[in-house]
């Protein structure tokens, strides 16, 4: 996990030269103050083929909240909502062959959520989001 307690300005973003809305001690826009991934995978050799050995792998990854600009009151201020996705894999590898075969579940709990969000006065608010629930199947060679 990553702690940022520090995501905030140090000093006024004015000066004679600029204007901006940033000042001491604003949080950054688009900074969360926690950010994580855990990954645990477990692997063991298949009896009945040498050669092979079975795996099973989780992935969690968790994106704390965070806005779009310094301040609440600006007509382009938007929340960015924290999220955590989960990804599953489970496969084999064989070492003398090189091959490896997976089945994957990314995004296993279909979580829907905006990655990213760009706001304007001008135009309607975009967002960007994750993909969706994905079940796939890898065959690789490595060389």
């Amino acid at each position: 996990f990553e702690y940022l307690p520090e995501r905030q300005l140090t000093q006024n973003q004015v000066s004679a030269v600029v204007i901006a809305p940033g000042r001491k001690g604003d949080k950054l826009p688009r900074i969360p103050e926690w950010t994580g991934d855990l990954s645990a995978q477990y692997q063991h050799s298949v009896e009945a083929a040498p050669d092979w050995s079975a795996f099973a792998r989780a992935d969690w990854t968790y994106h704390g909240r965070s806005a779009t600009d310094f301040e609440t009151s600006s007509p382009i201020y938007r929340v960015q909502h924290a999220y955590s996705i989960t990804n599953f894999r489970f496969g084999a590898t064989n070492e003398r062959t090189g091959y490896d075969i997976a089945l994957y579940l990314s995004n296993a709990f279909n979580v829907h959520v905006d990655v990213f969000i760009i706001a304007s006065t001008a135009q309607p608010t975009m967002k960007f989001t994750n993909m969706p629930r994905m079940i796939g199947f890898d065959v690789t060679k490595r060389f």
